[in-house]
């Protein structure tokens, strides 16, 4: 399902947490790793080989931490704007996923977000999916990496969904997690109290009925009232061990999009997010 993924390193202990949270990724397929990292002085010639040097160490510590794992990973250092960057490598690379670190209590804490003036548009111009991992640093292990409490993301997913596009197409992934092992899920939507929707339930239970036809043995559905991020937010709490949602939507009440709903949601989630992006026009 993810035969490539993409770790977009910042060199911080957080990005070690999540190389050592990349096994619990081996049930989706991935066999190679890209260790990613862009300079963002792409116009100071000269300098920027000086500041090469000075990053890999630890990115090439970052990519044996990843062979002992048992993945072939490969570094991959731009001179250029994180988020210009890392469009090329994408391609380059055929990469099906993009991983990146979330900190503490915030998850866009990432340099691909503050660097060269990258923003949280960084999660909505991409084709491919991108995975955000929140890490609380426990400790370090043998070889002096930080480690972040086990848990196995395929636990036990909410899928949140205002069936748009985006939403449809994150759905997609989702069967394809059920179909490498995913059993429990949760479909979630928020509506506005003022706009109900009454084909909502039906809507759902062909979710459910796609998704027990995959294999997945235990599908709950959920019709909550309020607003969208906030809500979703208080229901991950739930024991929830992913969020699958898309990264952009045609919005839950007028004026309101699933863009907006899902930054809210990736700046304070405490769990990790699978983003789906809408499919691009042919």
């Amino acid at each position: 399902m993810f035969k490539t993924i993409l770790i977009a390193s910042d060199l911080s202990e957080a990005s070690d947490a999540v190389i050592n949270r990349i096994s619990e990724l081996r049930p989706f397929g991935v066999q190679a790793v890209v260790l990613f990292y862009a300079l963002g002085i792409r116009f100071l010639q000269g300098f920027n080989y000086r500041l090469e040097e000075s990053v890999e160490p630890t990115l090439v510590k970052q990519k044996e931490a990843l062979g002992a794992l048992g993945f072939h990973a490969t570094v991959v250092i731009r001179p250029g704007i994180p988020g210009e960057e890392l469009h090329s490598v994408v391609a380059e690379e055929n990469v099906s996923l993009i991983v990146l670190a979330s900190h503490a209590e915030c998850m866009v804490n990432h340099l691909l977000f503050h660097r060269g003036g990258a923003s949280p548009e960084v999660l909505h111009s991409h084709e491919k999916p991108i995975l955000l991992l929140p890490t609380r640093i426990s400790g370090v292990n043998r070889e002096g990496n930080a480690e972040s409490p086990d848990r196995d993301i395929r636990g036990n997913i909410l899928y949140a969904t205002d069936f748009s596009d985006s939403a449809q197409r994150a759905f997609d992934y989702l069967q394809g997690l059920v179909e490498e092992g995913c059993t429990r899920l949760t479909l979630l939507h928020v509506q506005n109290e003022a706009t109900l929707r009454t084909e909502t339930g039906e809507q759902l239970a062909a979710l459910k009925e796609s998704l027990i036809v995959k294999g997945a043995g235990h599908v709950q559905m959920e019709i909550l009232y309020g607003d969208p991020a906030q809500t979703i937010l208080d229901h991950a709490k739930e024991g929830y061990t992913m969020i699958v949602m898309g990264s952009r939507g045609r919005g839950l009440i007028k004026g309101l999009f699933l863009g907006s709903v899902s930054d809210t949601i990736v700046r304070c989630v405490e769990i990790p997010i699978l983003l789906v992006p809408s499919a691009r026009p042919t």
